[in-house]
């Protein structure tokens, strides 16, 4: 369980900075979504 645990919060912790500067390029809906997943993955492992 904390292996997956921390192997998803890595992926996505990637995928939302990979995110956060794709997603207002494609969509400038997106950056809000860009911005709250690192939040909440930064919060969950501290």
């Amino acid at each position: 369980f904390f292996e997956g645990a921390c192997a998803k919060v890595v992926v996505s912790g990637a995928a939302g900075q990979v995110g956060y500067a794709l997603l207002p390029l494609i969509a400038g809906g997106g950056n809000h979504s860009g911005t709250q997943v690192p939040d909440v993955n930064s919060a969950t492992v501290r």
